[in-house]
């Protein structure tokens, strides 16, 4: 079947590791933004339109450019048999899931608690009580079980997903190859399927299966295709760099365009916030993800010559674990001070980027999590 030996790519490790920095900038500024998000676990004074901007604009490709990397780097494990695959998967992402929704995920549901009264209870209380019997929810965790159904489903599939992108048609062929158009049609099928998946459910719904699964149905399009994306481009003996990617100006300007779209049809100032508006800014959802992927890419690329490490690209798995309980302990701590949005904002950010980075290097160096994280 030619699945590749194990490799590690700076490039994608650079880009993983941007995007997850991204996810807890994107978690820190919620609620100090003017609308934020439906739902959050803390409620504080908002009123910045800028972060509402940032966190419509990233909200459009963090979580897809994670699957494209997963994806792209699934085949070099597809030497491996059956056993070995999925109890290394299972490893990597189910028992994360599993002691993250049962240690930290109480330390943001308390903080929840807190921040809409309290009840007197102790947080062990609180846990053994009402957490453990009645919690459903994955908190920022669903992402590893969405990503252990992809990438199930691929290696059950894989003779036909590895070997049958030799026999693709023209334009798969030329979707593995980064061509703009190609990249672009591709964006607008997802964005078909977003509209259709729209219907029967709202564009920020969660669906919970049973606490085994938890993911929004709109989004399940992007992500599976950009996941598919990324085992094409492997497939194809595609490589990120530079002179692979659609031309720096022409993606520029493309993501601009369909941004400032997207921010407008959001805000109801091209269409109504009813009917065509909504379906319009859901189709144009992964055409804009597509736009700031290929300038994540991009930017990810030229940290290359810089010359400097941090460690981060080893850590990054690691931090996405553990920040969320972090972000939200210190949402809740600075509800009562009187700072504005912008320093509350900034304050956690820094703060949960500093413990996060200082709990994910123990979790690298302790024998028992070094193989997972």
């Amino acid at each position: 079947m030619g699945a590749p030996p194990p490799i590690r790519i700076d490039v994608l490790d650079r880009l993983r590791s941007l995007v997850i920095l991204l996810v807890l900038l994107h978690h820190s500024l919620i609620p100090y933004a003017t609308h934020g998000l439906v739902f959050w676990w803390i409620a504080d004074t908002g009123g910045v339109k800028w972060f509402d901007l940032l966190l419509l604009l990233d909200d459009t490709f963090m979580m897809p450019t994670l699957f494209f990397v997963a994806g792209y780097l699934l085949p070099s494990s597809w030497d491996r048999n059956a056993a070995a695959f999925f109890a290394g998967k299972a490893r990597r992402l189910v028992l994360p899931l599993a002691v993250g929704v049962l240690f930290l995920g109480p330390i943001i549901a308390f903080c929840r608690v807190l921040d809409s009264g309290g009840t007197g209870q102790s947080f062990w209380t609180f846990w053994i009580y009402r957490y453990l019997p009645r919690n459903r929810e994955q908190f920022h965790f669903w992402f590893l079980g969405v990503l252990f159904v992809f990438v199930s489903l691929a290696w059950l599939g894989r003779r036909w997903s590895w070997d049958g992108f030799g026999r693709a048609p023209f334009f798969v062929r030329q979707l593995r190859a980064f061509g703009l158009a190609p990249l672009y049609l591709y964006s607008a099928l997802l964005g078909l399927f977003v509209v259709l998946v729209s219907r029967q459910f709202d564009f920020n719904e969660w669906v919970n299966l049973g606490g085994i699964l938890q993911f929004q149905p709109t989004r399940l399009p992007i992500y599976a295709g950009f996941f598919i994306l990324g085992l094409a481009a492997r497939g194809a003996g595609w490589q990120p760099q530079a002179a692979s990617l659609p031309p720096r100006s022409v993606a520029l300007a493309l993501a601009l365009v369909l941004c400032l779209t997207l921010v407008a049809l959001r805000a109801g100032l091209l269409l109504p916030e009813s009917g065509l508006g909504p379906a319009l800014g859901n189709f144009l959802f992964p055409l804009v993800a597509m736009s700031l992927f290929v300038l994540a890419l991009r930017a990810a690329l030229a940290l290359g010559r810089v010359r400097w490490r941090t460690g981060l690209d080893r850590r990054s798995y690691g931090i996405y674990l553990v920040h969320l309980p972090i972000v939200i302990t210190l949402q809740y701590l600075l509800i009562a001070l009187p700072l504005g949005p912008w320093s509350k904002a900034a304050l956690v950010a820094a703060v949960a980027g500093l413990l996060s980075y200082a709990l994910a290097s123990l979790l690298v160096l302790l024998p028992g999590t070094r193989s997972i994280v």
